[in-house]
């Protein structure tokens, strides 16, 4: 599983920080969870380059953030979705930080959710 963002965290909102700050906090967490099943997602400069490479590995595409963004619901401009030409769907689900535990998230293509 691949983790890109952090919005609560020990009972803390951290929606209004910036995304650079969210992922650096999630990174630690990642790091010390020492689960080689779990990973975290690094940023990337050159998300024209990053398309091209999700689109060679059928990947369905790219979401794009703003590094100093704080997080808002709903669509913004802050953040964009690119996709390839010859994707497949992916499933994002949002968990409790205290449910980082193989039984408890799996990843199935079939789910429609």
């Amino acid at each position: 599983m691949w983790t890109f963002d952090l919005l609560h965290h020990n009972g803390r909102d951290l929606r209004e920080l910036a995304l650079i700050e969210r992922k650096a906090r999630l990174e630690v967490l990642i790091l010390a969870a020492n689960a080689n099943w779990l990973h975290y997602s690094e940023s990337f400069d050159d998300g024209i380059e990053l398309l091209k490479a999700a689109d060679r590995l059928n990947l369905e595409g790219i979401v794009s953030k703003r590094r100093n963004a704080t997080y808002r619901s709903g669509k913004q401009c802050d953040w964009i979705k690119m996709k390839c030409e010859a994707g497949r769907a992916a499933a994002i689900r949002a968990l409790p930080l205290n449910a980082i535990s193989d039984r408890l998230i799996s990843s199935r293509p079939d789910w429609k959710g």
